[in-house]
């Protein structure tokens, strides 16, 4: 019953339920999933700024069980602590699982603070390829073709992002 309230409680409540309770669930859940509790606590310690705390149970979670939120949330904890390239490993083993636009945009930004902007550039142009009408799309390419020097092609970008944001 324990591990249904866990489950069904971030749905009811805005908060969700505590750090406590996923230890609880942990404890008291049968091997097969345990790694769900250790991604859920695991993204609870990153909401309240713990990383390391995170990382441990994130680590276990894909120790467990690899996927593709716990990948995802192992990246951000790294990047938060500026471990760019360990975020874009986990961001690559997220994509190699099921490829989003969120998941592109999270390992382009990892890309252009690890000062790889060709890579960020190719992450930017599968973005704008992903979502052609959405200006946010374009961000990541126009960072990068700046920072390569290519401010012709940057400015072409943003004068099409502006034309957007005017529609």
């Amino acid at each position: 019953l324990l591990i249904i309230a866990a489950l069904t409680l971030p749905t009811i409540l805005s908060a969700g339920p505590s750090i406590h309770d996923y230890t609880q669930a942990i404890e008291d859940s049968p091997e097969d999933m345990k790694y769900k509790f250790y991604l859920l606590r695991g993204r609870a310690y990153k909401d309240f700024g713990k990383l390391d705390f995170a990382l441990k149970d994130l680590n276990t979670s894909i120790k467990l069980n690899p996927g593709r939120k716990a990948y995802k949330y192992r990246g951000q904890v790294y990047f938060e602590k500026e471990r760019y390239a360990d975020a874009i490993n986990d961001f690559t083993a997220a994509l190699d699982i099921n490829p989003s636009l969120e998941l592109y945009k999270l390992r382009g930004e990892s890309y252009l603070k690890a000062d790889n902007d060709v890579v960020a550039l190719a992450d930017g142009f599968k973005i704008i390829e992903m979502a052609p009408n959405d200006s946010d799309s374009y961000y990541i390419s126009m960072e990068a073709l700046e920072n390569l020097g290519d401010i012709k092609l940057a400015r072409i970008l943003a004068f099409k992002v502006i034309a957007f944001d005017q529609t």
